[in-house]
């Protein structure tokens, strides 16, 4: 039996799924995923039950898509990546672009609620984590093995760079902006970005002098 009107976009279908969402991440912070019921995100939104069920057939199918929203930004922002740049200059641009796309309380409450139904569904934390860390996906690791030093590439994973850089940005947004600060910006978000940049570069760049200093051996 179809519940609702059958799926299909209306004029205002954009807007209404989006204030859905909207409505969902708000929810389930405060309740939880698996206690918060789609009777509940219905008359959040003003919406019956069957009308919401036109816009998401499911609650699952609900956290797919928001899922999909809270990567849709940090997924632009580490694409955003200068051409022919430095190894400092590609992993600044994928950082900065990374906590640009996490400096809304929005966009860090949808972490939070992501980070959160994962404990109870392994699928969405790898859909997550995958898409994320992925960095074939946005291109991060295709641009750190080109701006590498010649004498470091035999030696450094590009691929494994890029989870470095974003683990590290990752676990910084969730301990000190979502768990420490309640959703509020740190200030000290840029220099700490600048510190994993210097310490990755100057990591790199070790390895590169230690194989020159090898091959003089």
């Amino acid at each position: 039996m179809t519940r609702g009107r059958p799926p299909g976009p209306t004029a205002d279908y954009a807007r209404h799924r989006r204030r859905i969402l909207e409505a969902a991440t708000q929810l389930f912070a405060e309740r939880g995923y698996e206690t918060t019921g789609m009777r509940d995100l219905a008359a959040a939104v003003g919406m019956s039950p069957p009308a919401l069920y036109h816009y998401f057939e499911s609650k699952e199918a609900l956290m797919d898509a928001l899922i999909e929203d809270s990567l849709r930004g940090p997924e632009g922002g580490i694409r955003r990546l200068p051409a022919g740049g430095s190894l400092r200059e590609v992993l600044l641009s994928g950082g900065a672009g990374f906590m640009a796309a996490m400096s809304t309380t929005g966009a860090r409450q949808r972490l939070e609620v992501v980070f959160l139904a994962a404990h109870h569904r392994t699928e969405w934390n790898e859909m997550y984590l995958s898409r994320l860390m992925d960095p074939t996906e946005s291109g991060l690791a295709k641009a750190i093995a080109a701006a590498l030093p010649a004498r470091a590439r035999r030696r450094v994973e590009p691929r494994w760079v890029a989870k470095q850089l974003i683990g590290s940005l990752l676990a910084y947004v969730l301990h000190e902006e979502v768990l420490r600060r309640g959703g509020d910006s740190d200030p000290s978000r840029e220099r700490y970005l600048k510190q994993v940049v210097d310490v990755i570069a100057a990591g790199v760049e070790q390895i590169a002098g230690a194989r020159r200093r090898d091959s003089r051996v």
